[in-house]
């Protein structure tokens, strides 16, 4: 095998500096500079550096005239036709051809089929040498070498006659092969009626899979083109009749090849023929295919035999496959429609009834709204009506409007919604309004505890309520709510849940137990409940502490409680969240620690609730996965306003029970207030396949983007 013609001298050498020809040197510095630079490709081709990268790849192929490959088997050949493949055609083009006179068949079968697939005609001489009949014994490599010469048979004739020749072969399986390459190529319209002729002539090979090819290759060449001529004489097809005696072959699955094959011709002369076979019964996948082929031809009488097997499904039918294929009928007669809108009183029918006429679509209308005019019975109206709906197109875009929640006094109402799919807002609402009902009925259905899911819905109302629901006096709620808080087998947004509800602020000094459960969430191993703990927790060491946290989960969300929820911190904590807003390494707690040190000097006006935003589907992370999002958060009106002029750095802070400092010393100045909506990134909670932001002040939240 003789190598193609790649650049085969040495690179060292080339450049020889002492060269006494002015010039040389520079003319083959740029000579290399210009091979070693890649020129504009094509996506997905790639040039090589240099030529002997190909070279290199290709050295099995030719390791006859290297003295340097003492031994190519032939896996190594394959491996390297195989590396060709990330190389444009123009540079693998004679190294394919080169590979076709290999003594291994598998590598010539190997280079046959790339030649195919980079459809290069080079390859078409030694694919004929292949095909000859004594070339080689292999079936495969003369099947790929065919395919090769028939990439320009529609216009080289000689090609086309081999491939004709073809279909004569002893071979049942290369006849076959060829029956279905002639019906790939792009024939021109004289050599059609040629083509058309050799295929009908196969449709009786003493070998069934060539008959199938045969039919399925009649099929896709389709009905023959018209004369050109306006007064040519009239040319009559012998295929669809030829393709009918197929119909009671012996082979059932020569039998649905040519049902299809007459379904694609779409020549009324088959309708008898199938109708004929239908009525006989067969096989369930043949009966299916002549049905369909029925359906897809024109003609009344057509209409009427669909309806009566419709009526009466014979051997291999049933209901549900007849009703299929008259609603795949093209063009619907108004015969069809009435005949089914007739049967739409018979119970066994209707369901079928109906899926045909919504196959059938607008051209059903007029006979369904006729129907509904003369009057029917109220079950099948209603029927009548919605199908109409599905048929008629709207005329407008609908607009999605706030959903209608029932009215607070509605308990029946909120309980169903509580329970269906859109459980956790209903819950979110029910918590704004806080009717006075929902205290007894949250009690009554955390105490019988069907679970997590069901328990989720009543824990958020309480959570996001407006006043404290639960009566002081129940312990034996608050037991609950305060084991459901340690579970460390809940998710981390049911411990949440029950958290908030555990520590919604009450009038006076908060319960021993409830403080005791919110310094035990400070300190607990999932940093999402320690999160959750930083919203509630009142005692300034632990806020302390859960800003300097090593999880950025935490650190972020203590910043954004002082950002939603202003509260007086002692000047330690505020210099720290000073800290926060310029050198933190996460982005996320950097963003929000510059808005709450924003907001430190704006006390809160409002009481602060818990609140839940939908941030949508999961995209980067799985459903399990906690992750983050980024938000525009829209700052109040009083904290956007301009404070007045005071002296440098902030009102010292104290915790709630101690006194206010005489004197305040000097500390971090206030960042400027925000004019307008800022960015931040904060992290969500993960619920089946939508991930949650349950916050203080999610309202005024807008989600952006996932968060990388």
């Amino acid at each position: 095998m003789k190598r193609p013609g790649l650049l085969r001298a040495p690179l060292p050498g080339l450049l020889d500096a002492d060269d006494p020809r002015p010039g040389r040197s520079a003319a083959l510095v740029t000579l290399a500079v210009t091979l070693l630079v890649p020129g504009t490709t094509h996506a997905g081709d790639r040039w090589p550096l240099w030529p002997s990268e190909v070279t290199r790849l290709t050295e099995p192929l030719f390791a006859a005239e290297n003295s340097d490959v003492l031994i190519a088997t032939e896996a190594s050949k394959l491996h390297a036709l195989r590396a060709l493949d990330r190389y444009p055609t123009e540079l693998v083009a004679d190294t394919l051809v080169a590979a076709l006179a290999d003594k291994a068949v598998a590598v010539r079968r190997e280079a046959l089929q790339a030649c195919l697939e980079r459809a290069v005609l080079r390859c078409i001489p030694a694919a004929i040498t292949q095909w000859q009949a004594g070339a080689t014994p292999d079936a495969s490599v003369r099947i790929a070498a065919m395919r090769v010469i028939a990439l320009d048979a529609g216009t080289t004739p000689a090609h086309a006659d081999i491939l004709l020749s073809a279909l004569r072969d002893p071979d049942e399986s290369l006849r076959a092969e060829a029956t279905h390459t002639l019906a790939r190529v792009t024939w021109p319209t004289g050599q059609l009626p040629r083509i058309r002729t050799a295929l009908l002539g196969k449709l009786a090979d003493s070998a069934p899979p060539v008959r199938r090819a045969a039919a399925r290759a009649i099929g896709l060449l389709g009905p023959p083109p018209p004369a050109e001529a306006p007064n040519a004489p009239r040319f009559t097809d012998p295929a669809p009749l030829a393709l009918a005696r197929l119909l009671t072959d012996p082979d059932p699955q020569v039998r649905q090849d040519a049902a299809d094959a007459l379904g694609a011709l779409g020549d009324p002369r088959a309708a008898p023929p199938l109708i004929r076979a239908l009525e006989t019964g067969d096989e369930a996948y043949v009966s299916r295919a002549m049905v369909i082929a029925l359906a897809l031809l024109p003609g009344p009488d057509v209409d009427a035999a669909l309806l009566r097997l419709l009526d009466a499904p014979p051997r291999g039918l049933t209901y549900r496959v007849v009703a299929e294929a008259l609603g795949r009928r093209p063009h619907a007669s108004a015969g069809v429609v009435d005949g089914l809108v007739a049967r739409l009183r018979e119970e066994t029918l209707q369901p079928h009834v109906f899926e045909s006429l919504l196959l059938l679509g607008e051209a059903a209308a007029p006979a369904l709204r006729a129907a509904e005019s003369r009057g029917l019975e109220p079950p099948l109206a209603l029927a009548v009506r919605r199908l109409l709906a599905a048929l008629t197109p709207p005329t407008a875009a609908a607009t999605a409007g706030p959903p209608r929640w029932p009215e607070p006094t509605d308990r029946d109402a909120w309980h169903a919604r509580l329970a269906g799919p859109d459980a956790l807002a209903s819950a979110a609402e029910l918590g704004k309004l806080s009717p006075a009902w929902l205290g007894d009925a949250a009690t009554h259905a955390l105490a019988r505890d069907h679970g997590p899911e069901l328990r989720r819905p009543w824990l958020l109302a309480l959570a996001a309520a407006t006043r404290a629901l639960l009566p002081e006096a129940d312990r034996v709620t608050a037991a609950h709510l305060a084991r459901w808080t340690a579970d460390a087998t809940l998710a981390p947004l049911d411990r949440c849940l029950a958290l908030a509800a555990l520590a919604r602020p009450r009038p006076g000094k908060p319960h021993p137990h409830v403080t005791a459960t919110v310094a035990r969430a400070a300190a607990d191993l999932d940093p999402a409940v320690r999160a959750c703990a930083a919203i509630e927790t009142r005692d300034p060491v632990d806020f302390a502490g859960l800003l300097r946290d090593d999880s950025p989960r935490v650190r972020a969300t203590a910043a954004f409680v002082l950002a939603s929820c202003p509260r007086r911190v002692p000047l330690a904590t505020q210099s720290l969240v000073a800290a926060m807003a310029t050198r933190d390494p996460h982005p996320g707690v950097l963003r929000t620690a510059r808005v709450a040190l924003a907001a430190l000097a704006t006390p809160p006006t409002a009481p602060c609730t818990w609140q839940l935003l939908d941030v949508g589907e999961p995209t980067r992370q799985g459903a399990a996965t906690i992750g983050w999002i980024d938000l525009t958060w829209q700052p109040t009106a009083e904290a956007t306003a301009e404070p007045a002029s005071r002296p440098s750095g902030p009102e010292p802070a104290s915790p709630p029970s101690g006194p206010e400092p005489a004197s305040r010393p000097s500390g971090p100045e206030p960042a400027s207030r925000p004019s307008g909506p800022e960015l931040l990134r904060l992290p969500v909670h993960p619920v089946g396949e939508h991930r949650w932001l349950l916050l203080p002040g999610a309202a005024r939240l807008t989600p952006v983007r996932p968060a990388s």
